[in-house]
């Protein structure tokens, strides 16, 4: 596979967000999405990935981003104390990163992009 180190390095990434988790207040459900995508990047390095499912996926994220988008946003960098909304907006953009990842793999790792014709 061509793409076998970018979906390797997006795996080990993800892996990476996933132990990253382990102080959050709800460590199970960020650890879970997070090495779903690490998983399927996993996949697509090893072999051909059948296309519906990280577009499905990727769709998932992309929905649960938009749903996890604060209504009031105050920035990515600043503290995260009471009161503010930087920590529902780091999540989101974490799920946007993954839907994005996930769209690149149903993209370059697909069973269904047609193979080049050997001579």
């Amino acid at each position: 596979m061509r793409h076998r180190y970018l979906f390797w390095s997006l795996s080990l990434m993800f892996g990476l967000f996933a132990a990253l988790q382990y102080n959050d207040p709800d460590p199970h459900l960020w650890v879970t999405l997070y090495l779903l995508p690490a998983a399927v990047m996993a996949w697509a390095a090893l072999r051909p990935l059948p296309r519906w499912l990280p577009l499905l996926l990727a769709v998932v994220y992309a929905g649960l981003a938009v749903w996890w988008w604060p209504a009031r946003f105050d920035g990515l960098t600043g503290a995260m104390s009471p009161g503010t909304t930087v920590e529902e907006g780091r999540e989101a953009l974490g799920l946007l990163i993954c839907a994005t990842a996930l769209l690149v793999a149903a993209w370059l790792g697909s069973s269904s992009r047609s193979a080049p014709a050997s001579a």
